[in-house]
C-alpha cells in the first residue's frame, strides 16, 4: 500500500512498514522545520507547465533512509526542447535576489552539501535535510556554477551559500507567512507524491498556492475514467492519507453526456484539514472536451519517448478500444 503513495519499490516498502501498525510509522510525518523545507520544494517543483516521464518531474520519496530521498526524472520537455532535471530544480529552488532586492526562488534555501549525484538542501538556522537524486550523469556542481556565473551576469546577489537569512529574505518571510503555516500539506502532499501517477488518469498536473487553499488542476481527456473516488479516497485515509475532509464539492460529471464536443468540463473539490490546522487543499478534475483530443493525439507518443511510466500512460491515454466516459465518482 505504501508504495502507492510514495512511489518507492514494493520491496522497499514492504521493508519500511514491518511490525508498523500506526499511521504516522507507517508513512512517517515531518517535524515542522522538515516540512518547511519539503513543502517548499514541492511548491516550486509541483507547479507544472514541462512535460515529465511523471507527472511533476519526480517518481518516488525514499523515506527509508536517514534522510528523505527525492528521486527527480531525468530531463524536462517543452516546446521539443529537453532540460536535464537538475538544471530545472537548481534554477527553480536556489535562492539569488536581484537590484530591487527581490528574492527569487525559496527563501532560507541552503546547499548544504553535494555527493555524486545527490544534491543536499537545508534551510538556513535549522537541521532540515532533504536529498535530491538525479539520474545517472547528473553534474548537481556544474549546474550550480552555471546558475551562479548567470546570476552574477544579471547583476544579482547569491543567497544560497549564506549561512544566515538575507534582509531580503527575512521580508519576503513575513509576507509568506501563510505559505510556512501550510508546510504541513506541502510536505504531506510531497511524500504522496506518486499517487499523481499510480491512481490519478490525469495527462498533466499543476499545482499553486492562493487564499489558503493548495489548488491543483489534473487535466485529463474526455475518453478516461477520471478517477475521483479512488483519489480523494487515497488522500483521506485514515492511515495512509492526509488529515483532510471534503467541505464541498461541484461534480459536473453527470452532465457530461449532454454536453455538445466544444465543450469540456471541470468537478472541483475543496478538502479541509480535520485537526484544525491552517490551509486547505483544492483539487480540479479537468476534463478537455472532445473536439481537443485532435491537440492530444500526438502526446502519447510524447510521454513514451520520454519513457513515462506505461501503468499511467494506459489510464492518461487509452486505447480507442478501451475508451470509458463519465468518472467513477458518480
Amino acid at each position: 500500500m505504501r508504495e502507492k503513495y510514495t512511489g518507492e519499490e514494493h520491496a522497499q516498502a514492504k521493508e519500511a512498514v514491518k511490525g508498523k501498525s500506526s499511521a504516522p510509522d507507517l508513512l512517517p510525518v515531518a517535524d515542522a522545520e522538515q516540512a518547511v523545507l519539503e513543502s517548499e520544494v514541492m511548491r516550486l517543483l509541483g507547479c507544472g507547465g514541462s512535460f515529465w516521464p511523471h507527472p511533476i518531474g519526480f517518481s518516488r520519496i525514499d523515506l527509508t533512509q536517514d534522510l528523505p530521498v527525492l528521486h527527480l526524472d531525468a530531463f524536462s520537455e517543452w516546446r521539443g526542447r529537453r532540460t536535464a532535471m537538475s538544471n530545472d530544480a537548481v534554477h527553480s529552488l536556489l535562492p539569488s535576489q536581484d537590484s530591487h532586492s527581490d528574492v527569487h526562488g525559496v527563501s532560507g534555501l541552503r546547499v548544504h552539501a553535494i555527493h555524486g549525484e545527490d544534491l543536499h538542501l537545508t534551510m538556513a538556522g535549522s537541521s532540515s535535510r532533504l536529498v535530491l537524486r538525479g539520474t545517472p550523469g547528473a553534474d548537481w556542481e556544474a549546474e550550480i556554477d552555471e546558475l551562479a556565473s548567470q546570476t552574477r551576469q544579471e547583476g544579482c546577489r547569491l543567497l544560497w551559500g549564506l549561512p544566515t537569512l538575507a534582509v531580503s529574505e527575512q521580508s519576503l518571510l513575513r509576507i509568506l507567512l501563510d505559505y510556512r503555516e501550510m508546510s504541513w500539506l506541502g510536505s504531506g502532499l510531497l511524500r504522496r507524491n506518486a499517487l499523481l501517477w499510480k491512481v490519478s488518469s490525469a495527462f498533466s498536473a499543476k499545482s499553486w498556492i492562493h487564499g489558503g487553499e493548495w489548488i491543483f488542476e489534473l487535466d485529463a481527456l474526455p475518453t478516461v475514467e477520471v478517477y475521483h473516488n479512488e483519489l480523494l479516497a487515497r488522500l483521506t485515509d485514515p492511515v495512509w492519507g492526509l488529515p483532510l475532509r471534503i467541505v464541498e464539492n461541484r461534480c459536473r460529471c453527470t452532465k457530461s453526456d449532454s454536453r455538445p464536443d466544444y465543450a469540456g468540463y471541470e468537478c472541483t473539490y475543496h478538502l479541509g484539514s480535520t485537526q484544525g490546522k491552517f490551509g486547505g487543499l483544492q483539487i480540479r478534475f479537468r476534463v478537455m472536451s472532445k473536439n481537443d483530443l485532435r491537440y492530444f493525439r500526438g502526446e502519447r507518443v510524447l510521454y513514451e519517448n520520454l519513457e513515462a511510466d506505461r501503468n499511467w500512460l494506459k489510464r492518461a491515454f487509452p486505447s480507442p478500444s478501451k475508451e470509458a466516459s463519465g468518472c467513477s465518482a458518480c
